[in-house]
């Protein structure tokens, strides 16, 4: 069995195993900047990985090998604004890692800065979540100045979901979870080269939804 399916099998009993037990060997990310879907040029194919600029020099990692965790920092109610229904009832308690910069929060993004132009199709890649293992719903959206949000992700009415995501972005979002506990977020890249042939890649990321105080 691999280390990924004894984590999931986990997920069921996480309420009585600790995270750090759960996830030997990751990294836990409670603040600071990190892209956690880098996606770049090396030679001539394309590489998923993350980037952790948490630690000096940042580093590329494993994107399996992080753990986001939102503490009660980030627990906030869902407007009673109708276009953030989405989030579940007016008023429920939601966590959120923001979109703008916090400094008591991990600030999780993705980017496809390291593609040249004219080495994809289009010029872009296919950005898919394909699955959550974990207690609740998973939205990813934006915000807008004016507070208007743009959901691009969103488990609770359905997966898969995709999004197209052009070269040479720097993109953050909100990443909102609506119960307490550990999620898996199955993922993945496709593009297709410009010189011939095509790009899949699968992989997960870990958040944490946690009640607790740092």
């Amino acid at each position: 069995m691999t280390v990924l399916r004894r984590r999931r099998r986990a997920l069921a009993v996480v309420a009585i195993i600790a995270v750090p037990a759960l996830l030997t060997g990751c990294d836990v990310i409670t603040r600071g900047h990190v892209e956690a879907i880098s996606v770049r040029k090396t030679g001539s194919t394309l590489t998923v990985q993350a980037h952790n600029e948490t630690v000096n020099p940042p580093r590329y990692q494993d994107t399996d090998s992080l753990l986001y965790v939102a503490d009660a920092d980030a627990i906030g109610r869902v407007p009673a604004d109708p276009a953030y229904a989405f989030l579940g009832p007016a008023g429920s308690r939601v966590w959120v890692l923001p979109q703008v910069e916090r400094p008591n929060l991990p600030w999780v993004g993705w980017s496809t800065e390291g593609i040249p132009s004219g080495f994809l199709v289009n010029n872009r890649i296919r950005l898919r979540l394909l699955r959550v293992d974990g207690p609740g719903p998973v939205a990813v959206y934006t915000t807008s100045a004016l507070g208007v949000p743009t959901v691009l992700f969103n488990s609770a009415d359905g997966l898969p979901d995709a999004r197209n995501v052009n070269i040479g972005v720097h993109q953050h979002a909100n990443w909102a979870f609506r119960t307490p506990g550990l999620y898996h977020l199955r993922m993945e890249v496709t593009a297709t080269y410009t010189a011939g042939g095509s790009f899949t890649r699968q992989f997960g990321l870990w958040f944490q939804a946690t009640e607790d105080d740092r």
